[in-house]
């Protein structure tokens, strides 16, 4: 959605009439209202006809007035009906007024010239609080705009209003469950002509809620009294976002004495039945059911003050709950748009929630008969459930009113909402994007090998450490479940407390964990990240979203900040300011491999200085989690100011448990030859020391399992050796396949290690790869599964 911002003012000693439309990055022309022989005329005649249902002698009883109307086109010469096309009349002369020159025309022009072809064009008026009397703002119908073939809202424009006052513009962020409040008051008042509703709307409403699976509260036919003290003792997980009153409106004066409050006409200067002068600027009031101490009156007017006063109120205490409180107000109620015989617009109910920090309102400028009030509600809350914007949600719900009748334009959008151009209640989309990402990171952690042997440990370990008594961590035997101590000034202290992995993710909110090559610091991280992908997934945006990071792919050409936004859309999450995740704790980011940065020494700490400055800025993320090799950890110039810990070398007991879980029933042949020397750990042999490191022991399990009868290497050289020439004779054994000998493909490889040693990268382009792989795809694919 593309946005045009037209600031409606009129400027100090402009001639009546006159105005000056500012247009955001563009500039600002001169302007003249409809109607400039009398401004005056033209705006009452435009409100009575665009208020009425048909015309009528009794409500233009003035024989001066039907002629004038007669003249603009807008009444037959009969003078009983409305033209056929008054509406598109009107509508050409608020087009000439908003895009007055050839410059404005074409500007419009260019702007949906841009638009893509399921996209929309917001045009957002804007107006002053004040009202000046030269040129009530406010009350044109802008939304009607018409150029020489249709309606604008007819070409992919939507509009909304933006009320400029000075107070902070509400920052809501978007929610992924709606909770509705339905208000349904069916009384009226016979001395007016209100006659009493029935709930036909309200069920439409909440049957097209329900189909569209929004959470929905019915409160029907409630005193005021009783709706506030139901925002006050409700659950805060049903506090609404949107309030919808299906009821009637009206604009007047009210009697403010207490044993009166007696509604008059909006020119009354004292109380029809107590005679009490009455406040001089009227306001817009919505009907409620009287308190059941006052059943005298059918109604009790309630101003748009003290509705805005308790939907505030209602917000008040959420500061910290950013999801939860009330951002959208609906009224089917006629006139609760409506805004007259003030100097500010703020006496209208819409216009007095926008000022009491409700973001957004929906309102009928115009009395609305119930039939079309229903079909825009039932169509404005499927829209919202597919996830569009309020601009749009609104465009679509006219349009179910019916474009060729008389009641699209009444409903009017009040928005004034920082950082959410269109009004948008739901993440677009958020929360299926995030399911599909952490979906796609458990299945892929789960596949992996390691790390649900990871997690099998730990819960095995952990339960045989009650044993140790409630000190039991200094006590530990190090391994790869609780495996790491504190690391502080490039040293360990022998000193520090064993700490398992589970307590230093509840203790600390950044750190780094550091350990030797296969020491399990990257598996001990993928099980953090499967760990809380799963409980993310559970109670999605309760918990936070795991987002890893592997540092080998940070290009050296782009920042690190461009890095992490070029990874979060590479997996296809959702396009929105990802530094409000990070910064609000929602997202917990994993940085893997701080080794694996590209580059010479000097290249190096700059870029791991950028990695420091942006961990450290005001803006910074709450959770962070970061590995790295401990010799490369241990340069001074490599450091990040966040909290260390080393992961420590398996212990006999982890090395047991681990060799049997993998071996079962020929685990202690291959024990022996581990603990050949004994399980004293001073006294460690070669192969125990290889054993006593996670990867490697798993390399010394495969080499055994495809070499039984032979005796374990000794070194890590050997180790590797064999490791690869066992991995290669299992891919020989897989059917259906045919692959050179081991001496062969060796020579091959040995060629692309130093291929990739000589360019100092680790990443490899496909094609390059298999020509040096003598052009054999198969020889590629085969090496990687290896």
């Amino acid at each position: 959605m593309k946005t045009l911002k037209l600031f409606l003012t009129v400027p100090e000693n402009a001639e009546s009439g006159k105005i000056q439309i500012n247009i955001d990055n563009y500039g600002s022309y001169q302007s003249k209202l409809p109607g400039s022989e009398d401004v005056k005329k033209w705006l009452i005649a435009m409100i009575n006809a665009l208020d009425s249902q048909e015309f009528t002698l009794k409500r233009f009883n003035n024989f001066d007035e039907r002629n004038w109307m007669v003249n603009q086109g807008w009444l037959n010469e009969a003078q009983t009906n409305f033209t056929s096309d008054i509406l598109k009349k009107i509508g050409q002369d608020i087009y000439q007024t908003l895009f007055p020159s050839l410059e404005a025309r074409e500007l419009l022009s260019r702007r949906l010239g841009t638009l893509e072809a399921n996209e929309q064009l917001h045009i957002q008026l804007q107006f002053s609080a004040k009202i000046s009397e030269r040129g009530r703002l406010p009350d044109y119908l802008w939304e009607l705009a018409c150029d020489d073939r249709s309606f604008l809202t007819e070409q992919k424009v939507t509009f909304s209003r933006l009320i400029a006052f000075p107070k902070n513009v509400p920052n809501f962020p978007t929610v992924e469950q709606i909770n509705v409040l339905l208000v349904s008051s069916t009384v009226g008042d016979t001395e007016l002509g209100l006659l009493n509703l029935d709930f036909q709307e309200q069920e439409a409403i909440y049957e097209s809620l329900k189909k569209a699976e929004i959470a929905v509260e019915c409160k029907k036919n409630i005193s005021f009294k009783e709706l506030g003290d139901y925002l006050t003792q409700i659950p805060l997980e049903k506090t609404p976002h949107i309030i919808h009153f299906d009821g009637h409106g009206y604009f007047g004066k009210r009697c403010n004495k207490f044993d009166c409050r007696t509604i008059n006409k909006s020119k009354a200067t004292h109380c029809r039945k107590c005679n009490s002068p009455l406040e001089k600027v009227p306001q817009g009031y919505l009907l409620f059911k009287p308190n059941i101490d006052d059943r005298e009156r059918e109604a009790d007017y309630i101003s748009a003050k003290e509705i805005s006063d308790l939907i505030q109120n209602s917000n008040f205490g959420l500061e910290n709950k950013p999801e939860l409180g009330v951002r959208l107000v609906v009224m089917s109620a006629c006139k609760s748009g409506w805004t007259r015989g003030s100097d500010s617009v703020f006496n209208g109910i819409a216009q007095q929630l926008i000022a009491q920090q409700i973001p957004a309102v929906v309102a009928m400028q115009y009395n609305v008969i119930v039939g079309a009030a229903t079909a825009f509600a039932e169509r404005f809350y499927q829209a919202l459930a597919n996830r569009k914007s309020l601009t749009t949600a609104v465009s679509v719900g006219q349009t179910a009113m019916g474009r060729e009748g008389n009641q699209w334009y009444r409903p009017v959008l009040y928005l004034r909402w920082e950082n959410n151009d269109g009004g948008r209640l739901f993440g677009e989309e958020t929360t299926l994007l995030f399911e599909r990402y952490v979906e796609n990171i458990v299945a892929k952690l789960e596949a992996e090998k390691g790390v649900w042997e990871y997690i099998d440990l730990f819960a095995e370990t952990s339960t045989s450490l009650s044993s140790f008594g409630p000190n039991y961590q200094s006590n530990l035997a190090p391994g790869l479940d609780n495996l790491a101590s504190s690391y502080q000034s490039n040293q360990i202290d022998e000193n520090n407390v064993i700490a398992s992995i589970e307590n230093i993710v509840a203790n600390h909110q950044k750190f780094v964990l550091i350990g030797e090559p296969g020491s399990g610091k990257s598996t001990a991280l993928k099980h953090m990240v499967l760990t809380q992908a799963k409980e993310f997934l559970s109670d999605k945006f309760t918990a936070p979203m795991p987002f890893i990071l592997e540092l080998e792919f940070w290009s050296k050409d782009i920042k690190f900040d461009s890095f992490v936004q070029q990874q979060w859309q590479e997996f296809q999450l959702p396009n929105v300011s990802i530094q409000d995740f990070f910064t609000k704790g929602r997202v917990i980011l994993y940085l893997d491999g701080l080794e694996a940065i590209l580059g010479n020494s000097e290249r190096r700490v700059n870029r791991v200085n950028q990695i420091k400055k942006w961990l450290h800025r005001s803006q910074a993320p709450q959770k962070v989690i970061v590995t790295c090799r401990s010799d490369y950890y241990q340069d001074d110039d490599i450091n990040l100011g966040l909290p260390t810990f080393e992961i420590q070398p398996m212990s006999t007991d982890l090395i047991r448990s681990f060799v049997s879980q993998e071996l079962h029933d020929t685990s202690e042949n291959f024990l022996k030859q581990i603990f050949s020397n004994g399980e004293n750990q001073d006294t460690k042999n070669s192969i125990q020391q290889l054993a006593s490191n996670p990867y490697l022991l798993y390399a010394l399990i495969i080499i055994y399992q495809y070499e039984p009868g032979n005796k374990l290497p000794q070194n890590s050289g050997a180790l590797f050796s064999r490791l690869v020439k066992a991995l290669w004779k299992r891919e020989r054994e897989k059917p259906n396949t045919e692959l050179l000998s081991y001496s062969e493909v060796e020579v091959y490889f040995a060629d692309l290690a130093n291929y990739i040693f000589q360019q100092d990268s680790l990443i490899v382009k496909r094609e390059t790869a298999i020509s040096i792989l003598n052009n054999d795809r198969n020889l590629l694919l085969a090496g990687k599964s290896a």
